[in-house]
């Protein structure tokens, strides 16, 4: 591997790192303790830790939010037209 490809790897590395460091920080999932705590793993252990927490990121978003998870206290009745 000569040096130029070394230099290509690092940066596209740290460019990797950067676009998690990122998603954690915007991401409404977690509290400020835990996206600290994420970033702090993402650049402690380079690439493993920036998918690692990509993998969490992604299953907490796929989670549904407590409102959605019930959906028939958000809909109208539809037999109650409102009257008391």
């Amino acid at each position: 591997m000569t040096k130029s490809e070394i230099v290509m790897l690092l940066i596209a590395l740290i460019i990797y790192q950067a676009y998690a460091t990122v998603l954690v920080m915007k991401s409404e999932h977690f509290d400020d303790t835990q996206k600290l705590r994420q970033v702090i793993f993402i650049w402690l252990i380079p690439f493993v830790g920036a998918i690692l927490v990509r993998i969490a990121l992604n299953a907490a978003e796929r989670e549904p939010k407590p409102a959605d998870r019930t959906p028939e206290a958000q809909k109208p009745d539809a037999d109650h037209d409102g009257r008391p």
